[in-house]
């Protein structure tokens, strides 16, 4: 694959599935061309992001985190071919709290395998769709009130799937689904800085098809929403995660 269509390809992909491109950039030996590359693309990937949208701003954080995980892997095996990765994060402008919460959650690790024998997708949403109109009540956990991860929780409990009660611990079960990537019905959704939180996930969903998910809101309880193209929602997306394929 010619590197820049590489590149290209992974510039959608994930802040923690990205990791892989680092390992695969330095097997084919094209560290050096990365370097290159990025010298090339640094003023102009400057000058364009103060006309980002909040998504695409996000994207481009994942970007980053990956040409970091490149220099990782650079660093150890190719001294020729060292990138500063202090002219990294000195280019991009971007928010540098939200890049280390990113890779604080890759330390904490991702696709984690949960038992899903049990597991029915269209019996999960049945049962979370049940569940429209109950009040948002924080670290609920029942049909009287819930809150966005309780919902998440307590619909897949019902088919024996178990996710921990915090939204920032369920992003890690299942395989990611990076952004640009088309969602299924059942797909787990997750947004970062909806209220103020030291952890990188602050609210996570239940994907529905056709653009739709549902979630636990504050303001309206569980409900549905529209996931792109919907301003505030589609500005906090980070991924999804699939639990069964």
């Amino acid at each position: 694959m010619p590197f820049k269509k590489l590149i290209e390809r992974f510039q959608r992909c994930s802040c923690i599935g990205i990791l892989s491109v680092g390992t695969f950039v330095h097997r084919r030996g094209c560290v050096g061309e990365l370097s290159r590359y990025y010298s090339c693309q640094r003023h102009a990937g400057t000058v364009a992001i103060g006309n980002m949208k909040g998504t695409q701003k996000t994207k481009l954080i994942y970007y980053l985190c990956g040409i970091l995980d490149v220099v990782r892997v650079a660093a150890h095996s190719d001294a020729e071919s060292h990138i500063d990765k202090s002219a990294v994060m000195d280019s991009s402008g971007l928010d540098r709290q939200l890049l280390k919460k990113i890779e604080a959650f890759k330390r904490g690790g991702v696709e984690k395998e949960v038992n899903v024998s049990d597991y029915d997708v269209e019996g999960v949403i049945e049962y979370a769709e049940s569940l429209l109109g109950t009040p948002h009540v924080m670290g609920g956990y029942s049909s009287s009130g819930l809150d966005c991860s309780g919902l998440v929780a307590l619909a897949h409990a019902q088919f024996a799937v178990t996710l921990p009660r915090a939204s920032h611990e369920q992003g890690r079960y299942g395989t990611l689904i990076p952004p640009g990537e088309a969602l299924k019905r059942g797909d787990l959704v997750f947004f970062h800085s909806t209220y103020k939180k030291p952890q990188l996930i602050t609210h996570s969903g239940i994907y529905l098809g056709d653009n739709k998910f549902i979630h636990t809101s504050t303001s309206r309880g569980v409900s549905i929403s529209t996931l792109f193209d919907s301003g505030y929602w589609e500005d906090h997306y980070l991924f999804a995660t699939r639990l069964t394929d």
